[in-house]
């Protein structure tokens, strides 16, 4: 049994020995040094960010008249062919709409083609005008938006424009534009804002530089 206690005793004190060592590296961390280096690679996130949104080649553009097509009965126009040349090459897909009838919303889907411009996959948006009277008379609408779009292989692909909308009542001009993009730049831009606010963070921790400037102020 004395062995046995003996054994123990000496385990509680490595235990112990280890724990203030841990401590003792944890009081000698510094916790300026690691928020600049946060702010260090935020601010590069974001700036790898800004170089990825730029543009790269000549955009595809053009318009078509909604309203019309619908009254005509004929089929949507496609717009390409979009030529991707590496594996999850991205693009950003700008619509703006004019002439949407008041009181009134119309769902645009964008439906992304192969060569043979078969169907792949789709996405959209709901673009709407309303107007009205409260204190004053108002008026707003959301009449365009734009998405990045990432091909997942190299090809030839095809944009082609579907509209839903209240009563028919299509918007009569939608202008496109589909710009290549020189690289996929969201997961740059959340990388850079993250790491961006925990370095803030841990800066405020250690020197109270916003506290203290706030406090100036006063």
């Amino acid at each position: 049994m004395a062995y046995k206690l003996s054994e123990r005793t000496m385990q509680n004190r490595s235990r112990k020995r280890r724990l203030a060592m841990a401590m003792q590296a944890a009081d000698s961390v510094d916790l300026g040094d690691i928020a600049t280096i946060f702010i260090f690679f935020g601010i590069i996130g974001l700036l790898t960010s800004w170089l990825y949104s730029g543009e790269k080649g000549q955009p595809i553009s053009g318009t078509i008249q909604p309203r019309l097509i619908a009254l005509n009965g004929s089929k949507p126009p496609e717009f390409g062919p979009i030529h991707v040349s590496s594996n999850n090459e991205s693009y950003q897909v700008q619509i703006v709409a004019s002439g949407i009838p008041n009181q009134s919303w119309s769902f645009v889907q964008g439906e992304v083609l192969n060569a043979q411009k078969q169907y792949l996959f789709s996405f959209g948006d709901e673009l709407w005008h309303e107007s009205g009277y409260d204190d004053g008379p108002w008026d707003e609408q959301h009449n365009s938006f734009d998405i990045n779009v990432d091909f997942p292989q190299p090809g030839s692909y095809y944009l082609r424009l579907k509209f839903e909308s209240k009563g028919g009542s299509h918007p009569s001009k939608v202008t496109v534009r589909i710009i290549r993009k020189r690289g996929s730049y969201i997961p740059h831009l959340w990388f850079g804002l993250i790491t961006l606010i925990i370095g803030i963070v841990l800066n405020e921790v250690k020197n109270r530089s916003i506290i203290n400037f706030i406090e100036r102020l006063e």
